[in-house]
C-alpha cells in the first residue's frame, strides 16, 4: 500500500511540475531577459546563432499593442529565441539610451553593445553570431516582421 501511495503521489508531482514549467508568455515580464552588457552575447545558446531581442520600457502603449504578437511568437516550438530587454530598467539597461536631445536609434551592424543606442522604444533586434543584422523600430515594421517570423515558423 505504501509504495502505491507513493507511486500516485510521486505521478502527482510529476504532472504538477510539468504544467507549471509550460506557462505561456503572454507579457513582458514572462519572457527570458537580456541585459545590455549581455545584448550581443546569446548566440552560442541558438542552433542557427540567430536570436532576437525586443527592446521594450514601461508605460509604453506600442509596446503594450505589439505584445500579443511577440507572445504568439515566443510561444511556437521550434524557434529562434526572443529575449525582452526594459529600457526602464536604468540599473541594468540604462546605457542603452543615448543622450539627451539624440532622436535616432544606432546599432545596426554593431558588434559590441557599446555601439547599440536606442532612442526610441519598442524596438526589435535579430541578432546572428555576435552581431546586429536588422534593427527595426515602428510599430508596423515590428508586426510586419513577428508576422513573418510567425509563418515561416508555423
Amino acid at each position: 500500500m505504501n509504495i502505491k501511495k507513493m507511486l500516485i503521489c510521486l505521478c502527482f508531482l510529476f504532472c504538477l511540475v510539468s504544467l507549471t514549467s509550460c506557462k505561456e508568455i503572454e507579457t513582458y515580464d514572462d519572457m527570458k531577459t537580456i541585459t545590455y552588457e549581455k545584448i550581443l552575447s546569446k548566440s552560442n545558446l541558438s542552433a542557427s546563432g540567430t536570436y532576437y531581442v525586443i527592446v521594450h520600457r514601461n508605460g509604453c502603449a506600442v509596446c503594450e499593442g505589439i505584445m500579443p504578437k511577440v507572445a504568439e511568437y515566443a510561444n511556437l516550438s521550434g524557434i529562434d529565441p526572443i529575449y525582452a530587454l526594459n529600457k526602464s530598467d536604468k540599473k541594468n539597461n540604462g546605457g542603452i539610451s543615448p543622450g539627451s536631445g539624440v532622436k535616432v536609434n544606432v546599432g545596426l551592424g554593431a558588434t559590441n553593445y557599446e555601439d547599440i543606442k536606442l532612442a526610441s522604444s519598442p524596438v526589435l533586434l535579430k541578432i546572428t553570431n555576435g552581431k546586429v543584422v536588422k534593427l527595426i523600430d515602428t510599430r508596423t515594421n515590428i508586426l510586419a516582421e513577428l508576422e513573418a517570423m510567425i509563418a515561416k515558423n508555423k
